[in-house]
């Protein structure tokens, strides 16, 4: 559908179906012309990258990653909510005599991602720190704008 803009200007509009329609034919003609490449392609042949975009490609762990590894610690996401409470649980976890470095492998997405990074690095206390300090904000900006009051939601958290 064409449209024309203020400065008479035509462009053409489309909508979010208009949007998933393209693109789910566009990932059925891409996954069929993969499959068609490597059913081409002699079986002992090492399978190739088809579709790189150059962002990110698949790099086989060989041997595994976890291979003889004990234990492993897995955080997950949460954004910045869920990263001070992890914090917190690891410092619990820590008074109560479990160390830091006791994980062989610590995997992360996101916030948890950040939390062990700095767990791995040793910088557990200074990440807490950092979270400490800026859990300020709200008090400060409260103070700097004041508001009429919390809304229902505000309340609840």
């Amino acid at each position: 559908m064409k449209n024309t803009d203020v400065c008479g200007t035509e462009f053409l509009a489309i909508g979010r179906r208009e949007f998933v329609v393209g693109t789910a034919a566009a990932l059925l003609l891409s996954a069929r012309l993969a499959s068609a490449q490597t059913s081409a392609r002699p079986h002992d042949a090492q399978p190739k990258v088809v579709f790189n975009d150059g962002l990110a490609v698949a790099i086989p762990a060989n041997p595994s990653l976890g291979k003889g590894k004990d234990r492993a610690l897995v955080l997950g996401g949460g954004g910045e909510y869920f990263a001070p409470w992890m914090l917190g649980f690891a410092y619990g976890l820590n008074a109560k005599g479990v160390p830091y470095e006791m994980p062989d492998v610590i995997i992360g997405t996101s916030a948890g991602s950040v939390v062990g990074t700095a767990m791995a690095g040793g910088n557990l206390k200074r990440l807490t720190k950092e979270f400490d300090f800026f859990g300020d904000f709200p008090k400060i900006l409260a103070v700097l704008v004041p508001s009429a009051g919390s809304n229902p939601s505000q309340i609840r958290a």
